[in-house]
């Protein structure tokens, strides 16, 4: 009996040192790392020059693979470098709570066109809980290919736990070949034992020319996209840089926008959204509307815009200098196109002078080539004028003999830089008890 009990107990210390043996070995340790990722995912592990000292918390490997069994495709992820101070708490319960990671360069690379079933980003989402303590990496490229191959290159990766679900990383990010520094906090939401979204909390910033943006929100995954719901507000010193009108002059001067942002993978739209343009003296406006961007070249806008202009030229480009001088403009203005492209559909301008001169416009901006699908003429115009007297018009017709009075005027003006037609003429001055005139036509060529 105590024979069987000797044994009992010798059996039952060995089974508990068994774990404390086989981590003291390397190759141990290095194959059950292969058994377990054989076993329990569909990629294969190849590891270059590992050295593991488990009991002292060390991790290294000049290369790390994860390849997809059976392809001969890129690794879906690499990692050089690779070092890590790892617990035995975490190691036994498959977590990196505590522990800390850095690498010289790191790849993920995802493709539509392989055999391989990518991660749904329901499966991403669960990938925060392996985040480390901290996480280090010189350089960072995401390879996404799906039609066209896109690339996230990163810089100066940057990483720690915040809390048990939480993260805060920054980095440098390259968008245009420009460098731009980026910050992100995460916050898991869980259900029961799921990831089943983010919080978000971030920004986007280039120092070099006083840009900034920054977002608040929640992050969701379905079983085929990512969707983001966002309040965004963001600042950028020159509007320039993203748009202008086609045939026209191009937007300048700094630029701020508050809008709700909603996208998925596919692109986004920014809903009641708040632009606001000031480059004084030459005009200020603030525009109100919607975006929707699907990717370079693909974006649409509509906004309704009102503000203040030095001149009606920054509008219409052929309406000559001399009625460009005559006063500023304040202008309600439809805007629609895209980024690349912003058309004037309708406005309505109105400039006062201080010698009484008054001069309402109103009509649509339309380049030609857009005349057949947009059904506009190119370039029309409503313009209405009143005044006290000619003498408010010396400029253009020189001394008039005659004391009228007040005059009105309006016609219908289509309009090019080459050529000015002028329709319905209607000219009425004077009064019945001293000299009255009306005149109507049209001029056909300026």
């Amino acid at each position: 009996m105590m024979i069987r009990a000797g044994i009992t107990v010798l059996i039952l210390v060995l089974l508990i040192m068994l774990p404390a043996l086989v981590l003291r070995s390397e190759p141990a340790v290095l194959a059950l790392s292969h058994w377990f990722v054989d076993t329990f995912t569909d990629l294969r592990l190849e590891l270059s020059n590992p050295r593991v000292r488990l009991y002292d918390g060390q991790l290294s490997a000049d290369e790390i693979h994860l390849v997809p069994k059976g392809s001969p495709g890129p690794a879906l992820l690499s990692i050089l470098d690779f070092q890590a101070d790892i617990t035995l708490s975490d190691f036994f319960f498959a977590r990196l709570d505590d522990s800390r990671m850095q690498s010289s360069a790191v790849v993920i690379y995802v493709s539509e066109g392989d055999d391989i079933e990518d991660p749904e980003p329901m499966d991403w989402l669960q990938k925060i809980t392996w985040l480390p303590q901290t996480l280090r990496a010189e350089t960072v490229h995401v390879v996404t290919v799906a039609g066209n191959t896109h690339v996230l290159f990163l810089e100066e990766l940057q990483g720690n736990r915040t809390e048990r679900y939480g993260f805060r990383a920054t980095a440098i990010a390259h968008y245009r070949a420009e460098p731009v520094r980026v910050g992100v906090d995460l916050s898991a939401l869980k259900s029961v034992q799921y990831v089943t979204g983010l919080d978000i909390e971030g920004w986007i910033e280039d120092s070099r020319v006083d840009s900034r943006a920054d977002f608040v929100g929640h992050l969701r995954g379905t079983d085929t996209e990512f969707q983001y719901d966002l309040n965004l507000e963001a600042q950028h010193p020159d509007a320039a840089a993203f748009s202008g009108f086609q045939g026209g002059w191009k937007l300048k001067g700094p630029i701020r926008l508050s809008a709700k942002m909603r996208g998925d993978t596919q692109g986004f739209e920014l809903e009641d959204a708040t632009f606001i343009l000031d480059n004084m003296p030459a005009y200020r406006f603030e525009a109100l509307g919607s975006l929707l961007y699907r990717g370079a070249g693909d974006s649409s806008i509509r906004l309704q815009a009102t503000g203040d202009l030095e001149s009606l030229h920054y509008l219409v480009d052929w309406i000559g200098p001399d009625l460009a001088e005559v006063g500023r403009a304040q202008a309600n203005i439809s805007l629609s196109g895209s980024l690349d492209a912003l058309f004037i559909d309708d406005f309505n301008a109105r400039i006062e002078n201080d010698e009484g001169l008054v001069i309402d416009v109103g009509g649509h901006i339309v380049p030609g080539e857009n005349e057949l699908t947009s059904g506009m003429t190119p370039d029309e115009m409503v313009v209405q004028a009143r005044g006290p007297n000619l003498a408010v018009l010396e400029r253009w017709i020189g001394t008039f003999p005659y004391d009228v009075g007040t005059w009105r005027a309006s016609g219908k003006i289509h309009g090019s830089p080459q050529r000015i037609a002028v329709h319905y003429v209607v000219l009425e001055m004077g009064s019945r008890d001293t000299f009255a005139l009306r005149a109507e036509g049209r001029v056909g060529n300026i």
